[in-house]
């Protein structure tokens, strides 16, 4: 093995140096440059000999770059970073670490900015780091300087003894960029945009800042004599102590701060804290002497840090109002708050927080466990000291959370730090403002929002300082209570909720708004304050309050809790607090109660406790086996009547909360919470263990009969099973069953949601027992209910015992105290089964859930009905993704997205759209290609192992395959009535098809129906059109779930159709009877054109009609009806002129144009070129040709206009003056005055002689009678 041998000289600069990472060196030109060469030892100057003379050694020259004035183009579209915006020399020390601020400071401007001014993102992130980054880059040349100086190692020991040159100072080291970024964003932005004043922070503090600073200048300086300025004598680069103050009667206290030691004694002296100081003692690592029974001793956070304390009279002096929580140990179990939401009754919530902090207060003093707070919570007064204050929740709680007023207390808590006596002050003033004045009738909201607005604003100035009303819900303080509150987005009121806190998580940070923006989002109920917009400029999202469904956030608390703590961190008590149980039923309207609390707050305050408390006993559930952990605590009674905003009954819900308060079962409640508060708790239980159910005891009665198989890319579709479990949860009724529908059309799928929500029901313990049902025909339910009998043992079966079997398994049901859950799946058509209602297979019992799958939109009644026809855009997406095998790429997903819309997000149908993908391998991309072109056999075609499948007829053992055409026929043959009838119901559906599906009215079908009265005669009575019969045709069909939406109006009847009811409905006409069908669809329109003014009609009707014409003008790239011969149906010549006034009308010209050539060409065909019908058809090209700018096309047309009117009809008819009027306007829109002058000349005087003539006439004529029938036109 080779020996290496590592040498490194330093030699005094020549002022020279190449760019090069190779320039060589020669051993003698080293030797050349060392002074003293005979000093040194003998050995090494013969080792540098032996080195090769062929420049093997480097020389490493320090290049330097000038600090650059910018690091983005002038547009903002390229950025500089790292060293290629800011290069450092070797003894910045600050290369890597600046480099990495660079690339968390981009991200979070860009973040913010936003794609519409991702430019200015890039400056404000220049404007915001530049100048910190530049005195970054000045250090390396000062360090430099104090390093490499004359006078060997000695001079440099000793200079990097006085000035320090590595020590950094705390702005350095302790910036987070990216929060700087967060913080400064909204302040550079306005500053570049509009000149508003920008402060630097993320320098040191006090520091001059020098404009064009320059390594040459500094060059020059040192070639004059004039050293360097130092730069850590410019502004505050000192670094903190660690400050102990300890007590024989208390724990120990840090604070740090920043001012020498000699201030710092100066403080405490003042103070009346210090008995003596170390005469000698200049604030380094040591002590001084505090009155009895205090003490005091300091060091230093780091090695490197500096021999001053810095500012510590500020930080002292914030100590005294506000002392800094230390950071806990990880092994304390963890204590969480839930705050529910419920308008001024919040206050009920702060009361009884109020008792815990006091019996926690009186706990500690008992046991002298006053935690940490030296300087203000020492069992003896300090000199100087006012009485005690409260206790602070944000110090012994770890997270805060709440909705609505529930938020509003948790941003009081945990974001300002009030004490709980602080909060009530608070809230009291805060409810009265915001709820004395009311708006007027019909705004938005009861109440003002700007006073909800205005009074959360003065509440954190009164805290906060002055100017501080902006400040952003991200804290600084990272060991602080973690708090946050929950709206939900104003477009997706049911979705998760959004959750606004004080911290930015790992994953999915969130928005940084205001505190004041926080609180108004969790305030914005829809009935009291309007909703309110938060996010940056362009890209505003709408919040309202999540009280309808997220009303007692605590479930979120333990998910928040689990991402932020981990799943191995420990937790002794989790508190969830309320505003008052819910009403009692049997209140009735009109009367005195409903005086006192109108209707639609009843609504909603029964509703928010009915939420609260099914979330409170579905966690009680969830945590009934860890012992001592979950605390809920809501007055029972009294607070029902209180509505939300009687902020005059504040001291009757006090009254009753303390009434509550004094049950000996609270009593006992709150002494296990307060035991957990000052860590004498002894159970404590990892937060992975709470998320999810725990185990339930065992049961014997355990019954699960239900289809076990499930389709093999099933996406979860989370909301629905949310929603069927909230409901079942909720019950109140406990003498009868709780029942959920899921509806939908065919194919949605109804079953496997019910089926996953039936294996989460087993899983997590839900239920002891769940029978499945097939509900599609009487003799299937019986054999369900035999197979359940059997199931349940009965005595004799026979499996012909429908009956007794139905009375065995629903008597079981009945006497069983057990959770059942009972599954009616397809139940599609009540009529099979005649006059026997289906609630005579419902036990009567309360013990039961049952939950129905059906596309007859009838059923809806029996329950809460959940609407399934569409899965989410992301769950769609999945499903499709997951189907078809591809990569989850970007253009895959954006394709992916294309495709599940076009889909109308249809489970069935994407299911398919993956299995033909799969099967074909085709790219993502092709798939629409083939939709379009072959759409029917992309709808139709499935693999051979398919997961869906169904017996269709009651007495066969075979399962059919099902596609979204197959599931759509099972619908169509539940039509009932006479084959005619039967006949006319397809017959309207499939003509809607040809239509706009989005909204069809029935007034269409009407105009047509009354004019041809033979067309369809179920909608016919007494030879008139019956538009009540036609309504109920439309009933039957949404029963079925074959229309998307039916409204029936005073102003008239409106539905839609699915838009893969719309495509199906097409194809599955044969493809030579669909051309009739696009002509019906022309001729229905141009009916109701007929009977209806253009000028009468109503914005929407026209906007209606506007999009059925243009899917007939689609549906002509098929059938060519109006572009073919119009001769054999006269009615379509007429439609043709229909449509084209209407467009033009609308001002929507191109279309109109289609329609006028169209009617020209049949003129010209017809009645000949020179008929006056197709003149005037041309002259109104002309007019629409100019409307568009055709003007060139334009001028030919009216040219040969008037050239034939000349010839036909004279040159003085009037017809033939509005040619030439026509021609002489489009030449003077090209800017042909010349020509266009003299046609306007001859056009005014023909027209005088004309007035002329019929001056003369009427003079001479008493009446009308004799003046020619042309001079009067």
């Amino acid at each position: 093995m080779n020996d290496h041998v590592l040498l490194t000289f330093t030699s005094p600069d020549d002022g020279t140096a190449e760019e090069s990472w190779a320039q060589g060196v020669t051993p003698d030109e080293i030797l050349s440059k060392v002074p003293d060469l005979e000093t040194l030892d003998p050995l090494i100057i013969e080792i540098i000999r032996k080195i090769p003379q062929e420049k093997t050694l480097i020389r490493w020259k320090l290049c330097w770059r000038d600090p650059q004035e910018m690091w983005t183009s002038p547009g903002g579209r390229i950025v500089q970073l790292g060293d290629s915006a800011h290069a450092f020399i070797p003894t910045s020390l600050m290369g890597a670490s600046t480099a990495l601020e660079d690339a968390q400071s981009l991200p979070e401007c860009l973040r913010l900015a936003g794609k519409t001014k991702a430019n200015l993102g890039t400056k404000v992130h220049e404007l915001i780091r530049l100048r910190r980054v530049t005195i970054i880059q000045r250090t390396g040349f000062a360090n430099r300087n104090e390093s490499h100086q004359e006078g060997g190692m000695e001079a440099a020991l000793k200079s990097a003894v006085d000035n320090d040159p590595l020590r950094m100072g705390k702005w350095v080291w302790m910036h987070n960029s990216e929060r700087y970024a967060t913080d400064k964003f909204a302040q550079a932005l306005a500053h570049l945009e509009t000149g508003a004043p920008f402060e630097h922070t993320n320098i040191p503090p006090g520091f001059r800042w020098e404009e064009g600073w320059t390594m040459d200048k500094e060059l020059e300086k040192e070639k004059l004599g004039i050293k360097t300025e130092n730069l850590k004598r410019n502004g505050d680069w000192s670094c903190p102590y660690k400050i102990t103050i300890s007590s024989s009667l208390a724990g120990a206290s840090e604070v740090g701060e920043e001012r020498c030691g000699e201030e710092w004694c100066d403080v405490l002296e003042g103070e009346g804290f210090l008995q003596s100081q170390a005469p000698n003692w200049d604030g380094t690592a040591g002590g001084a002497d505090l009155m009895p029974p205090y003490s005091i001793t300091a060091e230093a956070e780091e090695p490197s840090a500096c021999q001053g304390f810095g500012a510590f009279s500020e930080a002292y002096n914030l100590a005294k109002m506000e002392p800094i929580t230390p950071q806990e140990q990880l092994n304390r179990p963890l204590r969480l708050l839930s705050l529910d939401g419920g308008g001024i009754r919040g206050i009920s919530e702060l009361v009884i927080l109020e008792e815990i902090m006091h019996r926690v207060d009186r706990a500690l003093k008992k046991e002298q466990l006053l935690p940490g707070r030296v300087l203000k919570e020492a069992t003896s007064l300090l000199p100087g000291q006012k009485e005690e204050t409260s206790l602070l929740p944000a110090d012994y709680f770890d997270m805060i959370c709440g909705t609505s007023t529930g938020g509003l207390i948790a941003i009081l808590l945990g974001r300002l730090r009030l004490s709980v006596p602080e909060a009530i002050n608070t809230y009291r003033a805060l409810a009265k403002q915001v709820f004395s004045e009311k708006k007027a009738p019909g705004k938005d909201g009861t109440f003002k929002a700007s006073n909800l607005e205005k009074a959360i604003k003065e509440t954190i100035e009164l805290k906060l300082g002055k100017g501080h009303a902006d400040d952003k819900m991200f804290m600084a303080d990272t060991v602080s209570c973690k708090t946050f509150v929950c709206a939900v987005p104003a477009m997706h009121v049911n979705s998760q909720p959004r959750l606004f806190g004080t911290w930015s998580t790992d994953e999915n940070p969130g928005y940084n708004c205001t505190i004041w923006e926080a609180g108004r989002a969790t305030s914005a109920a829809p009935t009291f304050f309007k909703r309110i917009q938060i996010g940056d400029a362009g890209i505003e999202e709408e919040f309202i309050d999540a009280g309808m469904g997220c009303n007692n956030p605590v479930r979120y608390l333990i998910e928040e809790a689990i991402n932020e703590f981990g799943p191995e961190r420990k937790v002794d008590c989790i508190i969830s607090i309320g505003t008052g149980k819910s009403m009692t039923a049997g209140f009735k309207a009109p009367g005195i109660f409903q005086r006192a609390v109108p209707l639609d707050l009843i609504k909603v305050m029964k509703q928010m406790a009915t939420d609260s408390e099914a979330e409170a006993s579905r966690m009680k559930d969830r945590l009934q086996n860890c012992h001592g952990l979950y605390h809920r605590l809501n007055v029972e009674q009294g607070l029902e009547l209180v509505s939300l905003q009687e902020w005059e009954k504040l001291g009757e819900v006090k009254t009753h909360t303390e009434a509550y308060l004094r049950d000996k079962t609270v009593k006992k409640e709150i002494g296990v919470i307060v035991d957990a508060l000052v860590g004498k708790s002894s159970d404590a239980f990892p937060l992975g263990q709470l998320d999810g159910a725990v185990a339930a005891p065992i049961n014997t009665n355990f019954h699960f009969l239900y289809p076990s198989h499930q389709v093999t890319h099933y996406v979860t579709r989370k909301d629905f099973l949310e929603t069927i479990q909230n409901h079942f949860r909720s019950r109140h009724d406990k003498s009868a069953p709780t029942i959920t529908i899921l509806h939908g059309m065919g194919g949605c799928g109804k079953t496997q949601v019910a089926l996953e929500y039936c294996r989460r029901g087993q899983n997590e313990k839900w239920f002891s027992a769940i029978f499945w049902f097939d509900a599609s025909s009487p003799t299937s339910m019986a054999q369900s209910f035999a197979d359940a009998a059997y199931e349940l043992s009965k005595p004799n079966f026979e499996i012909a015992d429908t009956k007794g079997n139905r009375k065995f398994v629903l008597s079981a049901i009945e006497t069983k105290e057990i959770n059942w859950l009972l599954v009616f799946d397809n139940f599609d058509d009540p009529s099979a089964f005649g006059d026997e209602s289906i609630k005579e297979y419902f036990p009567r019992s309360g013990h039961a859930s049952i939950l129905f799958t059906t596309r007859h939109t009838g059923v809806k009644h029996m329950g809460q009905s959940i609407d399934v026809t569409s899965m989410l855009d992301q769950e769609a997406l999945d499903l499709l993704l997951k189907r078809s095998h591809v990569e989850r790429s970007d253009a895959n997903m954006q394709e992916g997205a294309n495709i599940v819309k076009r889909l109308a997000y249809h489970a069935l149908a994407i299911d398919q759209a993956g299995a033909y993908i799969k099967a074909g391998y085709l790219d993502l991309c092709l798939y629409m290609a083939h939709y379009t072109e072959r759409q029917e056999k992309v709808l139709s075609e499935i693999p051979e192992l398919w997961d869906y499948q169904r017996r269709l007829k009651t007495d066969s053992e075979a399962m059919t395959k099902l596609t979204v055409f197959t599931t759509w026929e099972l619908s169509l043959q539940l039509i009932t009535g006479t084959p005619t009838a039967q006949k006319d119901k397809i017959h309207i559906l499939t003509l809607a098809a040809f239509l706009d599906s989005k909204e069809v009215s029935d007034d269409l079908f009407a105009c047509y129906g009354s004019k041809y009265i033979d067309w369809l005669g179920s909608c016919v009575t007494d030879g008139v059109w019956d538009k009540y019969e036609a309504q109920d045709i439309l009933k039957e069909l949404r029963k079925l779930s074959l229309l998307q939406n039916l409204h029936i109006g005073k102003d008239g009847t409106t539905f839609s159709l699915h838009p893969l009811i719309q495509d199906w409905m097409k194809l599955r006409v044969k493809s030579g009877a669909r051309r009739p069908f696009a002509v019906e669809a022309i001729l229905l329109l141009s009916a109701f054109l007929d009977n209806h003014d253009t000028n009468e009609m109503t914005l929407s009707t026209k906007q209606a009609l506007l999009s059925h014409l243009e899917v007939v003008l689609q549906n002509e790239n098929k059938y060519t009806v109006l572009q073919g011969d119009l001769l054999g149906d006269i009615r379509l010549l007429y439609a043709t002129f229909n449509f084209g006034y209407f467009f033009s009308s609308l001002g929507r010209y191109n279309l109109c144009e289609q329609m006028t050539r169209g009617a020209i060409k049949w003129s010209e065909k017809v009645l000949g070129k020179e008929h006056p019908d197709t003149l005037q058809s041309m002259n109104n090209l002309g007019v629409v040709l100019e409307k568009q700018g055709k003007n060139n096309e334009a001028e030919s047309i009216h040219r040969q206009v008037l050239e034939l009117r000349e010839k036909v009809i004279g040159k003085e008819q009037p017809a033939t003056l509005r040619s030439m009027n026509n021609l002489g306007v489009v030449l003077e829109k090209q800017g042909k005055n010349n020509e266009a002058e003299p046609i306007h000349r001859q056009v005014l005087e023909l027209r005088e002689m004309m007035m002329m003539m019929i001056f003369i006439c009427v003079r001479r004529v008493p009446s009308r009678a004799g003046c020619p029938e042309t001079s009067l036109r």
